[in-house]
């Protein structure tokens, strides 16, 4: 039977074979990706990019605009885009965001998967997940639980489907300055509150294989899930809990019981 995981092994995706096979077996690889005295100068252009107003947690979707969502991607492109495009391979890039965790309470992220944005019996999609500081439990840090991206739960979209009993094995990751974690989308994830003085800023880069097309999930009041085929600009056209747009057909299997 094809799984749902089955395209994170079809082709390799990192040019170093350790840390592509621990991103295949695990969901994640942590690997250095700039130089640390960079991240001061890039903390500073990220900041003036930041909307007002934007507490306690910014990030895609979340109190931002289509324009917003543009200038921020044009910019983290231009700065990572090509230290990562060194780093892979049989992959494109499809927007580029930031994830601000204010100080303070209301920014911690509950544990959950990303959106299905390929067929995964087939492709992959991924994020570089840059903090522009060391991180941990204390401000902002990411959490896993490895190899999740392999529990076979198709369809991801809008809403997003509970995942409460799949939270066994939860671990919390530390970065250290430079580092980046490249995670599945399937990897169930999460990030602590930041209880640190300062924003916690993080670029990200999102990923899909060469040659996969964008789709969408979308479940509609009915219970009735749709597949839409939806164009590269979607994180710049759609705007959650709206159906996207673009040609959809039943999608007929069911979520796993």
């Amino acid at each position: 039977m094809t799984r749902v995981s089955d395209g994170v092994d079809r082709v390799p995706l990192l040019l170093s074979e350790s840390a592509d096979r621990e991103f295949r077996e695990q969901g994640f690889a942590v690997v250095p990706f700039v130089d640390p005295e960079r991240l001061e100068a890039l903390r500073q252009r990220m900041t003036e990019l930041i909307p007002p107003g934007s507490g306690p947690f910014f990030t895609l979707y979340r109190n931002d605009t289509p324009e917003i969502r543009r200038v921020i991607d044009a910019a983290v492109r231009e700065e990572l885009q090509p230290v990562a495009d060194a780093m892979m391979c049989n992959h494109r890039f499809y927007v580029g965001s930031i994830l601000v965790k204010f100080p303070g309470e209301g920014s911690f992220l509950d544990p959950h998967q990303d959106w299905s944005f390929v067929d995964e019996t087939q492709h992959v999609s991924g994020i570089v997940w840059l903090p522009l500081e060391a991180t941990d439990e204390s401000n902002g840090g990411l959490s896993v639980v490895p190899g999740s991206h392999r529990l076979d739960l198709p369809y991801r979209g809008t809403p997003p489907e509970p995942i409460d009993q799949y939270l066994d094995g939860l671990v919390s990751l530390t970065t250290e300055p430079g580092e980046a974690v490249m995670y599945h989308n399937a990897l169930i994830h999460g990030s602590s509150e930041n209880q640190s003085d300062h924003p916690r800023i993080v670029m990200a880069l999102g990923f899909v294989s060469m040659q996969a097309d964008l789709v969408h999930f979308f479940t509609d009041e009915n219970g009735q899930k749709w597949r839409y085929q939806v164009a590269d600009d979607l994180p710049f056209s759609y705007q959650p809990p709206d159906p996207p747009s673009g040609s959809a057909v039943l999608q007929v299997e069911t979520w796993p019981a």
